[in-house]
């Protein structure tokens, strides 16, 4: 998992560096990328090279990039310090400098007291890190940060992003994870470092022209997981994919701090399936120039932004891997069995009778009775192989589709209000998967006299209630211009039904041939009530 939380931005309380007017020169991206998976004295984990590696691959892309990557026992503190420092003094008005960590985060008591709300310093973990004695100086606390990232000169753009966890509260158990980056330790023996020094910055004043990007907040842990056959942390895929262009809305070559934040939290709750809330601060500043990209980025991500979702038939669609408990039970066609939970990204337990996700998430319980269980277990199938393939597709393009709570749980009775944004065009469609497949049409219905068009500017937020059956669930909203009579067909046709192979070749033969659709997919969790 990777949690970074610098508990509620608190290293971002510390920084005082205003904007000002900028130097007419050419723009540098000075990168420092941090990833250690190999830790001696404490659990080692498996994406955070795979992540710097990515990650520093895309930044060498940009124009006027330097950049240097510490791996695994070349991240130790002096050399990062050093590092950090010297970079810093590259860094002139009108450039970006970029510092990016994945790798194990911790708690530990503040050094200062009253410097924290929490009352705890945040800090990265370094390889040889111990609790006790020598080692223990192998870590970089978040006042210590502070200080590095109040280096760079006014003028100049700090962009900070921590892919590992200093939480230690779950808000949801997670059975099935390669890994957390969060040490689970007990307090510093025998301190070899000095106390860092005391904020020199009231804490009101936050830098307009620093971003920082955490990959959860502060009362959750971010899984690692297997994304196309390597262990990653979300985050770290989300700013890659930033640097390569896919978060430039306006395809004008520069990317701000309002383009990478939508891009970072629509593609995190795309690859998590909702469950991940990464942190962007400090709140507002949406017109700071974050980099400038590369003109053959921009110009091959248009070719990839522009692609259609539904151009696939569903027997076309790529195989979900899952992983049976107990051998010789049904198998779904669509799906790929693999050897392990780890590698698997649908579990059928036929132990607690239940199937998971990748992360241990309960997907949905199955049927007591043999056929019924077979049933439940394709129509997942069928499901997943739907919304995989619709979170594929620009995760960081307008239309969003949110809960008013936000990504959660929602309980039996509850009312929840679903909110459609970064509209573009006068037409919208809501439909439904419940846990067990069942398709329902929720927006627009005569019934309720929903408007059948509406401005792109209004506001639409729809109240739904939440019944059984419970588990995961998918709300999918598609965009496009003008009247689609077959796409009102298809969702009437289909309304009520389970019929995912169906409901998606419907789709996919009214809608593949047009250059105007838009998706956005919201997943959440539903259970029953308390009482």
């Amino acid at each position: 998992m990777r949690p970074l939380c610098f508990a509620n931005l608190a290293v971002m309380a510390a920084l005082g560096l205003m904007p000002v007017d900028v130097q007419a020169r050419e723009p540098q991206v000075h990168a420092l990328v941090i990833g250690i998976d190999e830790y001696e004295h404490i659990g080692s984990l498996k994406g955070a090279v795979n992540d710097a590696n990515d990650i520093s691959d895309a930044l060498s892309d940009l124009p006027g990039a330097q950049v240097t990557t510490l791996l695994n026992d070349a991240a130790t503190r002096d050399a990062i310090l050093d590092h950090w420092r010297k970079t810093a003094k590259q860094v002139q008005p009108g450039d970006t400098m970029i510092v990016t960590y994945a790798g194990h985060g911790w708690h530990e008591p503040e050094a200062h007291p009253g410097n924290e709300t929490d009352g705890q310093d945040e800090t990265f973990l370094l390889g040889a890190f111990a609790e006790q004695g020598a080692a223990a100086a192998h870590r970089i606390r978040d006042d210590e940060v502070a200080e590095l990232v109040a280096l760079i000169p006014d003028g100049a753009t700090m962009i900070l992003v921590a892919d590992s966890c200093h939480s230690g509260t779950m808000m949801r158990s997670v059975r099935n994870v390669h890994g957390y980056r969060y040490f689970d330790g007990d307090k510093i023996t025998d301190d070899p470092l000095p106390p860092p020094p005391p904020k020199t910055r009231p804490d009101d004043l936050v830098a307009a022209n620093t971003i920082f990007l955490s990959a959860v907040a502060d009362s959750e842990l971010a899984p690692e997981m297997e994304v196309d056959g390597e262990i990653r942390g979300a985050l770290s895929i989300a700013f890659a994919e930033a640097m390569r262009g896919f978060a430039d809305a306006d395809r004008n070559g520069v990317l701000t701090k309002g383009e990478l934040e939508v891009h970072v939290l629509e593609t995190v709750k795309s690859i998590s399936s909702g469950i991940q809330r990464p942190q962007v601060g400090p709140a507002g500043h949406v017109d700071t120039h974050a980099v400038s990209l590369s003109a053959d980025a921009v110009a091959s991500i248009d070719n990839v932004v522009n692609a259609n979702p539904f151009t696939l038939g569903f027997d076309a669609l790529p195989p979900q891997k899952v992983w049976t408990s107990q051998s010789g039970v049904f198998f779904p066609s669509g799906a790929q069995s693999v050897d392990s939970e780890t590698s698997a990204s649908l579990i059928i337990d036929t132990q607690s009778d239940a199937m998971f996700s990748s992360i241990g998430d309960t997907l949905a319980t199955l049927p007591d009775d043999p056929a019924d269980a077979a049933i439940a277990v394709q129509r997942m199938v069928d499901k997943r192989r739907i919304l995989d393939e619709l979170r594929q597709y620009d995760p960081g393009q307008p239309l969003d589709v949110s809960f008013q709570g936000g990504n959660g749980t929602y309980k039996d009775g509850e009312t929840v209000v679903t909110h459609i944004g970064g509209r573009e065009s006068d037409k919208i469609w809501l439909l439904h998967l419940s846990s067990t497949g069942t398709i329902t049409h929720l927006f627009p219905l005569a019934e309720y006299n929903d408007p059948t068009t509406s401005a792109p500017s209004d506001t639409l937020a729809i109240p739904l209630g939440v019944t059984s059956p419970f588990g995961a669930d998918a709300i999918i909203a598609i965009e496009a211009k003008g009247e689609i009579p077959e796409l009102d067909q298809t969702l009437r046709l289909f309304n009520g039904q389970s019929d995912m192979a169906g409901l998606w070749d419907s789709l996919h033969g009214t809608l593949a041939e047009r250059d105007d659709v838009a998706v956005a997919v919201f997943s959440f969790f539903t259970t029953q009530s308390d009482g």
